[in-house]
């Protein structure tokens, strides 16, 4: 779970090595298999299948991960107040905002630099493949929706800019963030840097301005419900 920057006790590990060891334990795992996608034989294919077996064990990961972080940050003398975790309608409102923002400025950059992005994708098709098997049933696809956006937004945004914010300012912070959600995600291909660019951008600026995490998750987490079921509708698979 992620934090705002408190006062430290007095036996407490440095900042750097803490966030060591936040960012390695969370997005490790994820970074390590991004990485082994992007290695292919040529002309095989790779298959990442999301089933309800996989998202189970994708969600009972990150559970453990964040009840793990938890304790670990409380003894760091780290607390929880500033991510503004209260809920209410106009942070509703603002998570709509915040999705439907990202997808016309998704849909502005596919316009300009769509064609030249999946041409450099085809170039580059001969290290491999990657192809995607979804078919989850309702409850799986809910519980990811909503796991999914609050483990990623309270490493990425939440833990990111309590401890990078201060040191480094807006500008900086927001490329740290960038750069880590993009770590995960390079197998998807350069198409990818359409969706992640503003929402990284997007949802850490917005965090900034206005120190609260559920719009960011709420937006998040509409994205990747309708992102799988348009994805499905369109195999047949739902």
């Amino acid at each position: 779970m992620i934090v705002t920057n408190s006062k430290r006790k007095v036996n407490t590990l440095p900042g750097l090595l803490e966030f060591i060891i936040v960012i390695t334990a969370s997005l490790g795992y994820f970074i390590y298999s991004a990485l082994q996608y992007t290695h292919f034989s040529d002309s095989n294919a790779t298959v990442i299948s999301f089933g309800d077996a996989e998202i189970f064990h994708m969600l009972q990961y990150e559970c453990t991960v964040l009840v793990f972080l938890f304790l670990f940050l409380k003894f760091q003398g780290r607390n929880f107040k500033s991510l503004g975790l209260s809920f209410s309608l106009d942070k509703i409102t603002h998570g709509l905002i915040l999705f439907i923002s990202n997808y016309i400025v998704y849909l502005l950059l596919f316009r300009v630099f769509g064609d030249f992005l999946i041409s450099t994708s085809n170039e580059t098709s001969s290290a491999g493949v990657v192809a995607y098997s979804i078919n989850l049933s309702l409850l799986p696809l809910l519980l990811f929706s909503i796991i999914n956006p609050i483990f990623e937004e309270l490493i990425l945004v939440g833990y990111i800019v309590s401890v990078a914010g201060k040191r480094f300012g807006l500008i900086i912070t927001v490329i740290i963030s960038v750069l880590f959600r993009l770590s995960f995600h390079v197998y998807q291909g350069p198409l990818i840097l359409l969706t992640i660019l503003p929402m990284g951008i997007l949802f850490t600026v917005y965090f900034w301005y206005k120190r609260s995490i559920i719009p960011l998750i709420i937006g998040h987490g509409v994205m990747d419900f309708l992102s799988f079921y348009v994805f499905m509708l369109s195999q047949g698979t739902n």
